[in-house]
């Protein structure tokens, strides 16, 4: 569970110039382009989504938002609004914000009876982890290769400044 965040634009020209084939076309609230940026979830660093004709990094994506403001809208899933500094709170930042947690990887997992599944990260120390949280993307599916196809290490990428990217659609 978590939260997408999104760039809205009536500017066709914005939408196909630099996200063709990455944008979905939408008449709620108002007919326009909608673009996938990112997602934060509880635990996890935020995941952008990489757009090269317009953007592959945090820095880039903050300028593409200055540079493109008057076209531009920011919002998530639940249709709250944002400026630059809101997405930068709720986003850009959201890692700075979670508890850290140390954690050491079990390979075979260790068996939940009460929940029924296994447990393959358990508390560590800040002397001796394997892994903390807020999890990094390809930290996490390095340790444990194991995780899902759409969040395979052939799809993730980090910018300059450790930000963690995907290519491709959001499932």
């Amino acid at each position: 569970m978590g939260t997408n965040f999104y760039l809205f634009t009536k500017n066709s020209k914005i939408a196909y110039r630099y996200f063709r084939d990455e944008f979905e076309l939408v008449d709620v609230p108002e007919l326009g382009y909608e673009i996938h940026i990112g997602k934060r979830s509880a635990g996890w660093k935020p995941l952008f989504q990489r757009h090269d004709n317009a953007y592959t990094s945090v820095r880039e994506l903050e300028q593409f938002i200055i540079n493109h403001n008057d076209d531009l809208e920011i919002f998530n899933e639940y249709g709250e609004k944002f400026d630059l500094p809101g997405l930068k709170s709720e986003l850009i930042n959201w890692a700075d914000n979670q508890t850290v947690r140390h954690l050491k990887y079990v390979p075979d997992g260790i068996e939940n009876v009460v929940l029924g599944f296994k447990e393959y990260f358990v508390d560590g120390t800040p002397e001796d982890f394997d892994i903390k949280t807020p999890f990094d993307h390809i930290e996490y599916n390095t340790l444990n290769p194991g995780g899902s196809e759409f969040t395979s290490l052939k799809y993730l990428s980090h910018d300059g400044d450790g930000y963690d990217f995907m290519v491709g659609d959001f499932l």
